[in-house]
């Protein structure tokens, strides 16, 4: 499945990549699966669902996040990581859709 990606979060990671990967590119993330049938955020299991997602990415690539927070309500979040990390982390079936946190 194609997730919808903000071009210019693909910008920051590419301008990230050519500068060595290890710069910091901010995202904010929607869960998939995050609201119910009646299209209200399920928010019981949102923090845990983040914090096992960020760890497993971790373990994936061999690199660690910066700041995160959680947006329970909204059921998203945002964190702050190096470009792979981040590609990674957007290509996960747990990800819904990506933008940038950061735009010019």
């Amino acid at each position: 499945m194609i997730r919808p990606v903000d071009p210019a979060l693909i910008e920051q990671l590419d301008a990230a990549e050519k500068e060595g990967g290890s710069a910091e590119v901010a995202a904010i993330c929607l869960l998939q699966g995050a609201f119910d049938k009646s299209g209200a955020v399920s928010q019981k299991n949102i923090t845990r669902v983040v914090n096992r997602l960020l760890k497993s990415v971790a373990e994936t690539t061999g690199t660690v996040h910066g700041d995160h927070n959680v947006f329970k309500s909204m059921g998203s979040f945002v964190v702050a990581a190096p470009a792979a990390f981040i590609r990674e982390l957007i290509s996960r079936e747990e990800i819904r859709s990506a933008m940038a946190n950061v735009t010019t």
